[in-house]
């Protein structure tokens, strides 16, 4: 029993047997202890988390990387493809692969210009660029690119038609050059070059025109004069 003084006098207070005014020194480092268990635990599992999100980003910089490299590189190929006959066929392409002729600053010397022959084809995650020199049949160079995506090649061309009329009463209009729309296809084997490469990885698609191309020429039937 605590005895209590009051105004009147003295009052009897009684309290429950067991409850005590504060902690005890053991019990204020148990807590202590416990919370600082609790918040190491949860830095650990933040950083954690930091790490996975870093290493998450750094992965997709690369591979957005790589693949920016891979593109660029088939992109500057067929941007300098040639009708080099040096190759019995200057360009073939298939669904996965592409072979094509161009022309090459110092694979051999400093100051040489001469024809290659470039071979793409696919590799395990990504593809190979390899590098012939003419008339040879093991690669001077070889490289590889990643990819987490097959690559798929398409092989564009049009028809030029142009209308042929009596030049004498021709209006600037009828002799106008009428393009027809460019028609893709899977493989290419002809002699002359495609007029454009469509190269397609996932949603990414990229259509590279070939400056030294040109539309198949097909002269239309001559106009009767009236």
């Amino acid at each position: 029993m605590r005895i209590e003084h009051s105004a009147n006098g003295i009052v009897p207070a009684c309290r429950p047997h067991g409850v005590r005014d504060a902690f005890t020194l053991l019990e204020v480092l148990i807590a202590s202890a416990i919370a600082v268990l609790v918040v190491a635990a949860g830095l650990a599992t933040l950083s954690s988390g930091f790490r996975v999100f870093a290493s998450v980003r750094n992965a997709s910089n690369r591979t957005l990387a790589e693949r920016h490299l891979l593109f660029e590189t088939l992109e500057a190929d067929l941007a300098a493809a040639a009708p080099i006959y040096t190759h019995p066929i200057p360009f073939q392409g298939e669904k996965d692969s592409l072979s094509l002729m161009r022309l090459r600053s110092g694979y051999r010397t400093a100051h040489s210009i001469r024809p290659v022959r470039v071979l793409w084809i696919p590799a395990n995650g990504g593809m190979e660029r390899m590098l012939f020199a003419p008339g040879e049949e093991e690669p001077f160079r070889t490289e590889r690119f990643s990819c987490s995506e097959p690559i798929r090649f398409e092989y564009g061309t049009r028809t030029e038609q142009e209308k042929t009329v009596d030049p004498a009463v021709a209006t600037a209009e009828e002799e106008e050059r009428i393009v027809s729309p460019m028609v893709w296809q899977e493989s290419w084997a002809k002699k002359e070059l495609p007029m454009a490469v469509r190269l397609t990885c996932g949603e990414t698609i990229l259509e590279v025109s070939l400056y030294l191309s040109r539309p198949e020429r097909v002269a239309g039937a001559k106009e009767a004069k009236p």
